[in-house]
């Protein structure tokens, strides 16, 4: 629990630099944090998401964390519109929660492969033929930097503006959920090359789709056509290339 509390101020300072630039907090998120804080006790004691999960399914690890996510975004809510703080950056309010839950994923609910022995996920990655999950981890490194190196092409400076922050976390937290969902970052190579494939070309496929779905539906039109379909694009390119290799290496 102590380990989960950790995750949950780590999520709100990296939400709250990218909206803002700095971590130093505006007065008005001092109390923020207070109901952000308490929310998410309320939320683990009510679910006991933190209780010993080692031996259950995938889904029956997730479920938990997914209902507390969800009694969080909720508590939070009801109290910021009790108290009126219609001040607060709905950026902050909610992706740090978005990212809190993403952490979790990560690292609490046990959920990325490599880093969890129990059932032999270790062996079973080594030898059922599919892609380590490692891979999706160098994708968003190399993201980044492509991210960078196409913000500075457009506009001569990678000292990236708050709105191109924003993007760019949006972008990976749709990301991060859409491949959770269509894949669960696993990648049969034994099925064949089309097989292999075709889970890929879905979830990007879908990642468009809500990217510029939120774009045009919140007309948020100032964003450079070259940095959102590049990023996009290189995605796409960099999961089918990297599988095309391993599967004909």
């Amino acid at each position: 629990m102590v380990a989960d509390g950790v995750l949950l101020f780590i999520a709100f300072f990296m939400v709250y630099y990218v909206k803002r630039g700095d971590v130093l907090l505006a007065p008005s998120y001092h109390s923020y944090l207070a109901v952000y804080f308490f929310g998410w006790l309320f939320a683990t004691l009510v679910t006991g998401k933190c209780s010993d999960h080692v031996r259950i399914s995938f889904y029956d690890r997730l479920k938990p964390f997914a209902i507390s996510a969800t009694i969080h975004l909720v508590a939070i809510s009801i109290v910021l519109v009790f108290l009126k703080s219609f001040e607060l950056s709905r950026f902050v309010v909610y992706g740090s929660i978005a990212a809190f839950f993403m952490l979790e994923i990560i690292i609490i609910s046990g959920l990325v492969f490599q880093f969890f022995s129990d059932d032999n996920v270790l062996l079973e990655q080594e030898m059922s033929g599919t892609v380590s999950p490692a891979l999706f981890t160098v994708e968003i490194v190399s993201v980044i930097i492509f991210y960078f190196a196409v913000y500075f092409f457009k506009n001569g400076t990678i000292n990236i503006s708050e709105d191109y922050r924003m993007l760019l976390a949006v972008v990976l937290f749709i990301w991060f959920f859409v491949e959770l969902w269509v894949h669960r970052f696993r990648i049969n190579l034994t099925t064949g090359y089309l097989k292999a494939v075709w889970p890929l070309v879905k979830s990007n496929f879908i990642l468009a789709g809500i990217t510029t779905f939120f774009i045009y539906g919140f007309q948020v039109f100032d964003y450079s056509r070259l940095v959102v379909f590049g990023i996009l694009l290189y995605i796409a390119l960099f999961e089918i290339i990297s599988v095309t290799s391993i599967t004909f290496h």
